[in-house]
């Protein structure tokens, strides 16, 4: 990830708490050709899991298992997005090394947002039987829009020895919306593919 001064951020770990999941059904199937496997939901031409899950974006692993779907052509994933007591009140929580003035420093995102997210793929992807439908986040724009070092610069960053967090609840000053401008940037860079 580069931010607003092209400082290079390498990714290190991440996770996210789904409360929901929703997928439209192949135009092919619906409701009646899906078996009910305990996994989902299907309600006219949709399949709703229920969460909340607790979803590993570097591994793809979710807690619980995020559980299998019917082969088939898929073009868009809806997921609601919410803070969860298993995250420490959360909804986000990275980290990510990078250079703060010749030090290795960490860099925290600690993330409190409720939103609606949808992904969709031109075309859609198709799935075979036991395959999995991925979605998945194009890292690099997350910090586009924001410059961390200023902000520490600024004191305007929560700041403890080597570690910098980016906190909703102690982030302050010009870039106390650093929150908002991360969440738009993970929206605009999700993509679907298959396994």
């Amino acid at each position: 990830m580069h931010d607003a001064s092209s400082e290079e951020f390498v990714l290190q770990d991440a996770t996210i708490n789904l409360r929901h999941v929703e997928l439209d059904l192949p135009d092919d199937l619906s409701c009646d050709d899906v078996e009910d496997s305990g996994d989902a939901d299907c309600d006219g031409d949709k399949l709703k899991l229920q969460g909340p899950f607790v979803v590993n974006l570097l591994t793809g692993v979710s807690e619980p298992s995020l559980g299998s779907i019917p082969a088939g052509n898929y073009d868009r994933i809806d997921f609601r997005v919410d803070d969860s007591d298993a995250m420490g009140d959360r909804s986000f929580v990275a980290s990510a090394a990078f250079d703060l003035d010749g030090t290795a420093t960490t860099l925290v995102l600690s993330l409190k947002f409720n939103e609606d997210i949808r992904i969709e793929q031109p075309g859609g992807v198709d799935v075979e039987a036991g395959q999995d439908l991925i979605a998945s986040y194009v890292t690099n724009d997350w910090l586009a829009g924001v410059d961390v070092a200023q902000c520490v610069a600024d004191d305007e960053l929560d700041t403890t020895g080597d570690v910098v967090t980016i906190d909703d609840d102690t982030t302050s000053g010009g870039c106390s919306d650093i929150e908002n401008t991360i969440k738009n940037n993970m929206k605009k860079s999700g993509q679907l593919g298959g396994s």
